[in-house]
């Protein structure tokens, strides 16, 4: 799973870990002069945009209350644009900008050392290692990818299992060159902060974090024994290209719809660009540890957010709601859980 997307869209986000740091804000315009180098040089071929972007933008309101909901990408390669003139028309009528967590709320001591803790596996002792809960053939391949990540099978078994997905898609995004610092919620940030706007946040990322971390560890290792002994052995960005095991999650690509070549690198990206977002057909693996891994990542975060969104109904103002692009798809997707509270958010392009 590429957690930018999912985590990250799909492990977001969280996941990641849920908001813009004040580095990679303050990293932006660097960022943007490297974006305009690479593309200067050429960019990657399958990058190449032939249609002016469009992502995707709702708006929930009653008679003193605007909601503008975007769907967003929390990390992406340099070069790649989304940003149209009706986002900055809508950023700029707004007072304040909702992401899942800002920037303010996790900046602290405090906040870094909850998080650090939640992350680390208990003791040893206390727990096997993962190396010993493994088939053996799925054995050989952790010492494998100890060798290829340069980390060894010591640190990889002291990592719970969700930290290891954020390691390893870390660094799928490094191979596809994606950058935090033009993420979404990146730039989003830089401008809100420019225009003396405020920025908030519409959940506790200590209390998603804690509620993935606490899905039963043998789920995990089961999938990822799985995993590893269909691997290649080759590439480290190549273990979970399967799609179907260990905290993966794949899209129903539809070229005919979408104009994307189905083989595209960037096809969800694009997907996103374009104001299609086909995340209604995205899987999280297969059997129970999917279906726990959906409900924690998105099902239960997204009703959660449909009660705030309700409440915030209440009370007058004009806000941007700036979120993960997977919690706007499917059956269980934020708009869904509000149609059943009998609120309707509109697509407005």
């Amino acid at each position: 799973m590429n957690l930018r997307i999912a985590v990250t869209g799909l492990l977001g986000t969280l996941l990641m870990p849920l908001g813009a740091t004040a580095q990679d804000v303050a990293n932006v315009e660097t960022a943007e002069v490297v974006a305009v180098e690479l593309v200067e040089a050429g960019p990657h071929p399958d990058l190449a945009q032939d249609y002016e972007p469009d992502p995707a933008l709702w708006v929930l309101s009653d008679h003193d209350t605007t909601i503008y909901l975007l769907g967003t990408y929390h990390a992406l390669p340099p070069g790649f644009e989304w940003r149209t003139p009706l986002l900055d028309r809508v950023m700029k009528s707004v007072d304040e900008l909702v992401l899942e967590t800002s920037d303010a709320d996790m900046n602290g001591i405090k906040q870094y050392a909850q998080m650090t803790a939640i992350m680390e596996r208990p003791a040893a002792g206390k727990a096997a290692s993962i190396a010993a809960r493994l088939s053996p053939q799925a054995r050989e391949k952790w010492a494998l990818l100890g060798e290829k990540t340069g980390l060894g099978t010591q640190l990889l078994d002291e990592m719970p299992p969700l930290s290891l997905i954020f390691l390893l898609e870390g660094i799928n995004a490094e191979m596809k060159d994606f950058e935090d610092s033009l993420g979404v919620e990146t730039i989003l940030t830089r401008d809100f902060n420019r225009m003396g706007k405020p920025i908030g946040s519409i959940e506790d990322s200590i209390e998603v974090l804690s509620n993935l971390m606490a899905i039963d560890e043998g789920l995990w290792i089961a999938s990822l024994d799985e995993d590893l002994r269909d691997w290649d052995g080759d590439q480290v960005e190549t273990l979970f290209s399967n799609g179907a095991h260990f905290g993966n999650s794949s899209v129903n690509r539809k070229p005919d719809v979408s104009g994307i070549a189905a083989d595209n690198p960037f096809y969800s990206e694009h997907m996103w660009a374009k104001g299609l977002g086909d995340v209604d057909d995205m899987e999280f693996g297969q059997g129970e540890l999917g279906r726990t891994f959906r409900r924690v990542l998105l099902e239960d975060r997204n009703r959660a957010w449909s009660f705030w969104l309700a409440d915030r109904l209440e009370r007058p103002g004009t806000l941007l709601v700036a979120v993960g692009s997977a919690h706007f798809g499917g059956a269980d997707s934020v708009l869904a859980m509000l149609h059943e509270r009998g609120l309707e958010a509109k697509r407005i392009n």
